[in-house]
C-alpha cells in the first residue's frame, strides 16, 4: 500500500463500501451498519491521522474538520440515546 498523505482517505474495501450504500438505502444487517460505522471513522473520516503539517495551515484545518467529523460520530455511538451529543459541555 503507498503511503497516503494526510488529506487523502483510506481506500474503502468492496465490503465496506457495499455496507456503506446498504446502510444509506435502509438495507443493512447487523454487520454491514458495524462496517460501515467503522469505515466512515477510521477510513473516511481517518480520526487516528496525526494533524500536523508544519506551516500548511490550510491542510491542518482541512484534517482536522474532517476528523471532528469522525469524533462526533463516535460520540453519538457511545451516549445513551437520552443524553443530546450535539449540546455543548457546560
Amino acid at each position: 500500500m503507498n503511503k497516503l498523505s494526510p488529506t487523502q482517505t483510506i481506500p474503502l474495501t468492496k465490503p465496506e463500501h457495499a455496507a456503506i450504500k446498504a446502510v444509506a438505502h435502509g438495507e443493512a444487517d447487523k454487520i454491514q451498519q458495524q462496517m460501515a460505522i467503522n469505515a466512515i471513522v477510521n477510513n473516511l473520516c481517518r480520526r487516528q491521522t496525526v494533524p500536523y503539517f508544519g506551516s500548511d495551515a490550510e491542510a491542518a484545518t482541512f484534517v482536522c474538520g474532517r476528523m471532528f467529523v469522525g469524533d462526533l460520530i463516535s460520540r453519538v455511538v457511545r451516549l445513551p440515546v437520552s443524553t443530546n451529543p450535539t449540546e455543548e459541555d457546560e
